[in-house]
C-alpha cells in the first residue's frame, strides 16, 4: 500500500514539473513570437511612440485577419461562398499588406489599406448575404475605419472616417429593399451571428475607451503630482527639480501611447 501511494505521488511529481516545463517552453516561445511581430515594419531611426504604433496596428491587423479567416471558413461550411470569400480575402490581403510593410516600413499605406479594408469589406459582406438582418448587423464592424482613424491616425481627421461609415449606414438602408441575394444560413445561425457581431464591436468598442480612459486618469494623476510637488516636503530645490523631471518624462511618455 505504502508503494502505491509512494509511486503515486512520484508519478503526481513528474506531471507537475512536466505541465511547468511545457508552461515555461509555451511562454518563452510566446514572448518571442511577440517580441517578432513588435519590431515588423520598424526601423532604427523610429520613435518610442512610432514603434508603439506600429506593433498595435500590427497586433490588430493580425486578430482581425484570424477572425475574417474563421468567419470565411463557417461561411464556406453553410454554402455561403461569395459571403465566405469576402472575409476569407479580408485575410488574405491583411496578410499580404504585413508582407509588404515589412520591407517598406511604410506606415501611412500600411494603415491606409487596413482602414479601407475593414470599413468597406463588411459592407460587402452584408450586400452579400442580403441586408441588415440575414446579414446579421456585420456591418457594423465597419466602424472599425473611425476607431482605428482615431488611435492610429491623425485623430483630428478621424471624423471623415466617421462620415465615411454613417455614409455606408444610409447608403446600406436605401439599397435594403433592392438587395437580390438571399442566404443560406439556418435561422439559429443568423441569430449567433447577431450576438457574435454585436458582443464583437461592443467589447472592442468599451475595451479602447477603458485604455484611453485610464490613461487619462494616470497623467491626471502624475500632473497633480508636479502640481503639488513644491509642497511635498523636499529639502532642497535640486531633488524638487529631480521629481518633477521624473514625473513630467512619465507623464509624456504616457500622452504618447495615448496618441
Amino acid at each position: 500500500m505504502n508503494l502505491n501511494i509512494g509511486l503515486f505521488l512520484e508519478i503526481s511529481c513528474l506531471v507537475v514539473k512536466s505541465w511547468s516545463l511545457k508552461k515555461l517552453i509555451i511562454k518563452r516561445v510566446g514572448l518571442k513570437i511577440f517580441g517578432i511581430i513588435e519590431r515588423i515594419g520598424t526601423k532604427p531611426e523610429d520613435t518610442d511612440e512610432i514603434c508603439l504604433q506600429k506593433s498595435l496596428l500590427v497586433i490588430s491587423t493580425l486578430f482581425l485577419a484570424f477572425l475574417g479567416f474563421n468567419w470565411g471558413l463557417i461561411y464556406f461550411y453553410f454554402g455561403e461562398l461569395l459571403a465566405g470569400a469576402i472575409p476569407f480575402s479580408y485575410a488574405i490581403f491583411s496578410f499580404i499588406s504585413i508582407g509588404v510593410f515589412v520591407f517598406t516600413c511604410n506606415i501611412r499605406i500600411f494603415r491606409v489599406n487596413q482602414l479601407v479594408l475593414s470599413m468597406l469589406l463588411p459592407f460587402f459582406l452584408m450586400i452579400a448575404l442580403g441586408g441588415f438582418m440575414n446579414g446579421s448587423a456585420v456591418i457594423m464592424w465597419s466602424f472599425c475605419g473611425p476607431l482605428g482613424a482615431i488611435f492610429f491616425s491623425d485623430y483630428k481627421k478621424s471624423y471623415r472616417w466617421f462620415l465615411a461609415y454613417f455614409g455606408l449606414l444610409v447608403l446600406s438602408g436605401i439599397m435594403q429593399p433592392y438587395f437580390l441575394f438571399t442566404t443560406r444560413l439556418p435561422p439559429f445561425m443568423i441569430t449567433l451571428f447577431f450576438i457574435m457581431n454585436i458582443t464583437g464591436m461592443s467589447v472592442l468598442t468599451f475595451l479602447m475607451i477603458y485604455y484611453y480612459i485610464n490613461q487619462n486618469k494616470k497623467v491626471i494623476s502624475l500632473l497633480q503630482r508636479i502640481i503639488t510637488c513644491e509642497t511635498d516636503g523636499y529639502s532642497t530645490p535640486a531633488e524638487r527639480e529631480s521629481i518633477m523631471k521624473d514625473y513630467i518624462e512619465e507623464a509624456v511618455d504616457m500622452i504618447k501611447t495615448m496618441f
